[in-house]
């Protein structure tokens, strides 16, 4: 029998392509379809590693590998909310100085409330990304942050973070695991910092969500 490998022939493809497609989520909220649509690699990441799983045949992207040392780089950031002594206010002014071109129903005016920002939030901080490289847990990273003694970050500090660099979003998503997570429909939330297209977006993602590779997580020195 020949050692020759056979490709997948074009019926195939196009019959692998509808099977998938007949997967597709149609029960999703605008808001999640558009988070999918702007992490299509980590959907091909999910994919591929189904796949692995059923057929094998190289290495999982779920494997687990040892984290990045800790990124060196420090982001001095100023949060400067003393314009207001409403804590709602203060959550809307830092909001709109983000300058986002999109922003979750979660965090608008309407639900501002649940992301009420204390006076001692108001302060400068010194800010670090936390990458992993792996698929982790919001408690995997925590655990990480421990282990490097650094602090949580506050809703005030992503928000600042925003606002003043911005441009690293366009780069990869930030998340903000904040102790400070208001409860919808049943599940904790949090703010993230994202991208769709060439557009910023403020999200909010659940904490129990499982974080792909590409993510990075703010901490506090």
């Amino acid at each position: 029998m020949s050692g020759t490998v056979r490709q997948m022939t074009a019926g195939q493809a196009k019959d692998l392509a509808l099977t998938l497609g007949g997967f597709a989520l149609t029960d999703l909220t605008y808001e999640q379809a558009q988070q999918l649509l702007s992490s299509k690699g980590e959907l091909g990441d999910a994919v591929r590693a189904a796949q692995h799983g059923i057929i094998g045949g190289g290495q999982s992207s779920e494997q687990i590998i040892t984290p990045k040392p800790l990124d060196q780089r420090v982001y001095r950031i100023i949060v400067d909310c003393t314009v207001s002594d409403d804590p709602v206010e203060r959550f809307k002014m830092l909001r709109d100085a983000g300058g986002y071109d999109w922003t979750s129903d979660l965090v608008k005016d309407k639900q501002a409330h649940h992301w009420a920002i204390a006076q001692s939030d108001c302060q400068e901080r010194e800010l670090v990304l936390v990458h992993l490289d792996r698929t982790a847990s919001s408690e995997d990273v925590l655990r990480y942050m421990r282990q490097h003694d650094l602090k949580r970050p506050t809703v005030a500090d992503g928000l600042a973070f925003g606002a003043q660099h911005g441009h690293l979003q366009c780069q990869f998503p930030i998340v903000v695991l904040s102790e400070q997570m208001p409860v919808f429909d049943g599940r904790q939330r949090l703010l993230a910092l994202n991208r769709y297209g060439d557009c910023r977006g403020l999200y909010v993602s659940y904490f129990d969500d499982n974080w792909r590779r590409y993510y990075r997580f703010l901490a506090c020195k």
